[in-house]
């Protein structure tokens, strides 16, 4: 199985194993009685993680439960900049893949990689807390489509649509849309992309690689 298939696959389960941990440390204050722990580095040498410095981390978790915080913040940055990385370099580094993504997304493949790419470019260069982009994430990327005329990026995909292996709701849709025009340095990019369709971008990047393993692995059965 191609390397980039499964660290598109890790970082989607590591996003949902943050994010319920993120739950369970909100529900529960883990603040108290912490004692050190040691990471085995070697045969004959360990790494000790000071757990004072987290348990004022874990009690405003605790008690702040409805704001932002270290944890789940950096857990959505680390898994979406990992999916979207990922998925951009098998898309353009492995012909097999590509040939199924853009077969799968027929026409929708094109916004699909604009976004994915505008994405990746701006969690990988983050400003600050709120994902503030600057005119190096974006700034090639505008002017080659305003080059060829196109101002608006919109991803508009319905599973029961594109993917025959769908069995969920007919309704199920991403809807991306970008103005180019409008991206200006130091916007947020949950004003470019929202935070619920970043979720549904990260999972569409799942299910096109879980998709292709099974595929992948069926045909070398086959073969063999």
């Amino acid at each position: 199985m191609i390397k980039n298939i499964e660290l598109i696959q890790w970082y989607y389960k590591y996003l949902f194993l943050g994010k319920f941990m993120e739950d369970i440390l909100q529900q529960q204050d883990m603040s108290q009685n912490l004692k050190p722990i040691k990471i085995k580095t070697w045969k004959t040498t360990n790494f000790t993680i000071n757990t004072k410095l987290i348990s004022p981390i874990l009690k405003e978790i605790h008690e702040k439960e409805s704001q932002r915080n270290l944890f789940g913040y950096l857990t959505e940055l680390s898994a979406r900049r990992g999916i979207f990385s990922a998925t951009k370099e098998g898309i353009e580094n492995d012909e097999g893949y590509y040939a199924f993504v853009r077969k799968t997304l027929d026409w929708q493949f094109f916004p699909f990689m604009q976004i994915i790419n505008l994405a990746r470019n701006i969690l990988s260069h983050h400003m600050n807390s709120n994902l503030a982009i600057k005119s190096d994430d974006y700034a090639k990327q505008k002017t080659f489509l305003l080059q060829k005329d196109i101002t608006r990026i919109h991803l508009k995909f319905s599973y029961a649509t594109y993917i025959k292996e769908w069995r969920g709701s007919k309704d199920y849709w991403i809807d991306i849309k970008i103005n180019i025009k409008n991206l200006r340095e130091w916007m947020s990019i949950y004003k470019i992309i929202s935070h619920h369709q970043l979720y549904l971008l990260s999972e569409l990047c799942y299910n096109l690689s879980e998709i292709y393993r099974v595929k992948h692995l069926s045909e070398k059965q086959k073969k063999e």
